[in-house]
């Protein structure tokens, strides 16, 4: 075992080496992305003559990484894998689940180390389940499962940010990635401006998706998002930016990259997709929360997708239908535009402005009552006001689409505007 892993280090780690009569030690240095990996080889070969200077390589040169890989894969994949998987977090063949549920990168231990990541547990017989979390702002990565976390302390009138590069190119990545996953751990910035929802003091923007990404602030804990990708060698940047405020602001953002072809990709121009087993869980708009006040953000514009499930007997869902949330505080599950909190409105002409579409959704107790768009203080596709009902529709792929206008808040009299919260499950007919 060890002369395997003294061979592992030689092939990986072929960088400046430095050796003199008075010694068998080699100092091993190398530089990548800023960060010094440092390491010690005790020898029992003969010193080399004082002045011998191996030429200087990458540590994550392709040509040492794919030979140290052809060597120890056998091991590697020899080896029994973590069992099971989180269908909400997409995932590579070199993907893995750490002791604590953490996703991480099966790798050997000398890569974990020198990309500054900690070992999560053993997945192979010469690997382990390497997390890889960036806590600093203006870092650059190409890692796929890295978290990214807000640092000890975060001023105001700062900005914090982070870059993403695709390249299959890269060793790390090996196939073209098409779409990359953020995962909202947690997620608390200052509110929108109350008067008109616009985040004008703090905000987080995504730059180089090919799809449209909100700009989103406030609380947005387990929430996600699915970045387009224009090409499989292109880069992302995540950029936190902040205002003067005094709410202590966090992040754990998981950034999770999903290849060309894969089955778990979203359906495109999706930049929400639930694929809960069985077809329930619960959507809700960004910043929405079991709070009284202003929750709703200005200029939403997007679309939220459901894959189809399949319920019993193998049989998929012919539908999906969506209920109001429960709220048990000061918060309420849905009110979008200028109404009362009891009038429920409906249709392209009471809801021009802010409003969800649901594609020929319709009450299930009432088939006739048949509506798209959804605004008001209650989800009902009735033709006059009435409670909130569950609404269903049968249009594939399952989806529905959120919009705001950019003119919120108590300029256009939507003070207690709060976005929407659904539960949502598929049946059949």
């Amino acid at each position: 075992m060890h002369l395997v892993l003294f061979f592992v280090n030689a092939l990986l780690f072929g960088d400046i080496v430095r050796t003199d009569m008075t010694s068998s030690t080699r100092a091993i240095e190398t530089d990548y992305s800023g960060r010094k990996a440092r390491q010690l080889l005790i020898h029992p070969f003969p010193a080399r003559p004082a002045d011998l200077v191996v030429p200087r390589q990458n540590l994550f040169g392709l040509s040492n990484i794919n030979n140290a890989y052809k060597f120890i894969s056998p091991f590697i994949n020899a080896a029994p894998r973590p069992k099971g998987r989180n269908p909400e977090s997409p995932r590579t063949f070199s993907s893995c689940t750490s002791r604590d549920g953490h996703m991480g990168n099966c790798v050997p231990s000398s890569f974990c180390n020198a990309y500054g990541g900690r070992s999560g547990g053993s997945c192979g017989s010469l690997a382990v389940c390497c997390i890889y979390t960036i806590v600093k702002c203006g870092e650059k990565t190409t890692l796929n499962n890295t978290y990214w976390r807000n640092p000890p302390s975060v001023s105001s009138d700062t900005s914090c940010s982070l870059t993403f590069t695709l390249d299959n190119s890269l060793i790390e990545q090996r196939k073209p990635i098409c779409q990359v996953r953020l995962d909202f751990k947690s997620f608390t910035v200052a509110q929108p401006n109350p008067a008109t929802s616009h985040c004008d003091s703090d905000y987080l923007q995504v730059v180089g998706a090919v799809n449209k990404v909100p700009i989103i602030c406030g609380d947005n804990d387990d929430q996600h998002m699915y970045l387009e990708a224009p090409s499989p060698t292109t880069e992302f940047l995540f950029l936190m930016k902040f205002g003067v405020s005094s709410v202590t602001r966090t992040w754990n953002i998981g950034i999770s990259l999903i290849p060309c072809g894969a089955d778990f990709l979203a359906p495109r121009d999706c930049l929400q997709y639930f694929t809960r087993h069985m077809g329930t869980g619960s959507v809700k708009s960004f910043n929405w929360r079991d709070a009284s006040g202003m929750r709703q953000l200005a200029d939403m514009d997007y679309k939220i997708c459901f894959r189809n499930e399949i319920i019993t007997n193998k049989q998929k869902a012919t539908r999906i239908c969506y209920t109001q949330c429960i709220t048990r505080g000061d918060g309420q599950s849905f009110r979008l535009g200028r109404f009362p909190s009891s009038t429920s409105r409906n249709g392209a002409v009471n809801c021009p402005d802010d409003f969800v579409l649901i594609p020929n959704g319709f009450n299930p107790l009432i088939p006739t009552d048949v509506s798209d768009r959804y605004c008001g203080g209650a989800l009902n596709p009735a033709a006059t006001d009435g409670p909130s009902a569950t609404v269903c529709s049968t249009i594939k792929d399952f989806s529905m689409i959120y919009h705001t206008n950019d003119v919120e808040g108590a300029i256009s009299t939507e003070i207690e505007s709060s976005g929407f919260c659904f539960d949502y499950e598929q049946r059949l007919a």
